[in-house]
């Protein structure tokens, strides 16, 4: 079974390979939506998996890209699962209608994502075990030195660089904030959000989605009070 899977988050893209680990899978990925369009142009997939919130042309365009192009080329329809950290109708209606067959919400387990492959393509897998899962662990107290999370062993390095990947894009919300761009701030708000959801890291992702309503709001002086917190979470967070 070909599958392209687009998603700007590293990270995000080896959690659902694992979920395919022992599966007769191959697997395309794309970092952009861009990128994603040009390989399906170039190859016949039974599957994408399209991740909806990523920089430049975000998934739904590059759904209704696919669907003009299946139509001028008179091919058959590809099925696309949509997965957005967006839980908002609205959000899952635009989705719907720019052509994506299903809309998972970030976390996806592997439970409803393999399901969902099964009632889109029609493909049953068995595989193995289920991949480890994030455990996060709170702090004591918020004056807690660390805030500790505890990883499975089998996603520890995933995790590990996804903290990297979030220094990243901290780096880039704080050029957007200077610049006064509250729309860039809740996009990159949103990645980290949606990321640290899939990893359970749920304090990080609740910080981040604090900047994000914060940013949605054009409100500056809140978007600087909660990115700053955001980033003390983040330089105080130990993967173990």
């Amino acid at each position: 079974m070909r599958i392209l899977l687009a998603d700007d988050i590293e990270s995000n893209r080896e959690m659902l390979k694992l979920f395919l680990a022992r599966t007769p899978c191959e697997i395309d990925e794309a970092a952009n939506c861009c990128e994603a369009f040009e390989l399906f142009k170039a190859k016949a997939y039974d599957l994408v998996v399209m991740d909806i919130a990523m920089p430049g042309m975000d998934g739904n365009e590059a759904t209704l890209a696919i669907r003009a192009f299946e139509a001028a080329q008179g091919q058959s329809r590809t099925p696309i699962l949509a997965i957005s950290a967006h839980a908002f109708d609205t959000a899952v209606q635009q989705t719907l209608a720019a052509g994506c067959d299903a809309y998972l919400i970030k976390p996806v387990s592997k439970k409803v994502f393999l399901a969902a492959i099964a009632e889109h393509t029609g493909a049953a897998f068995a595989p193995g075990a289920s991949p480890a899962t994030v455990v996060p662990i709170p702090p004591a107290n918020s004056s807690a030195a660390e805030i500790v999370v505890e990883v499975n062993p089998a996603l520890r390095p995933l995790a590990q660089k996804l903290v990297q990947v979030f220094e990243g894009i901290v780096g880039r919300i704080a050029t957007a904030l200077a610049a006064g761009d509250s729309e860039q701030v809740a996009r990159e708000a949103h990645g980290i959000k949606g990321a640290a959801m899939n990893f359970g890291i749920d304090i990080v992702a609740g910080r981040a989605r604090e900047v994000e309503i914060a940013a949605k709001a054009a409100d500056l002086a809140a978007v600087a009070k909660t990115f700053e917190t955001l980033q003390l979470t983040l330089k105080r967070l130990r993967i173990v």
